[in-house]
């Protein structure tokens, strides 16, 4: 996940001015370096590769992470489902929020488990301010702790 908050005062203390400076700032220059390496490929460095600058103006979709709060590490949020009993069900969202102004998809890769389950669409598309959950239900088939990565 990439995650980007953009703050800005209250539309009710923004002039027409500063709504329009605004704008300008959600905009911004973007670059990066794209290099092929064809493996098993000649390797002299002039001619072995393909390298090319990336440039671009604009806006990037941004999705914030609502829910859960908890984290494994700084890449890795995390659902803490309480004990449940075998054959049980508990369910919790992963709430996500396009904080941004322009509209923003996301697609989760989901492994199968047998005791976990994705509920509703793996591919969305927020438009912007927009909240989603997304559910995950846990139904244990065997005793102890278990780890399921989406």
């Amino acid at each position: 996940f990439f995650f980007l908050m953009i703050r800005r005062p209250p539309r009710s203390t923004q002039s027409r001015s500063s709504a329009a400076s605004d704008v300008y700032k959600r905009q911004a220059q973007y670059s990066a370096i794209f290099e092929a390496i064809v493996e098993n490929g000649e390797q002299n460095l002039k001619t072995g590769k393909l390298v090319f600058d990336l440039r671009g103006e604009g806006a990037l979709p941004t999705l914030k992470l609502e829910k859960p709060k908890d984290w494994a590490d700084e890449r890795t949020p995390v659902l803490k489902f309480p004990p449940v009993r075998i054959g049980k069900t508990q369910t919790l969202p992963i709430v996500l929020k396009n904080d941004g102004h322009v509209p923003a998809t996301i697609n989760f890769e989901v492994q199968p488990h047998e005791s976990f389950k994705f509920l509703g669409l793996t591919n969305y598309t927020f438009v912007p301010k927009s909240y989603q959950s997304f559910n995950i239900e846990f139904r244990p088939k065997t005793t102890g702790k278990l780890e399921w990565f989406v």
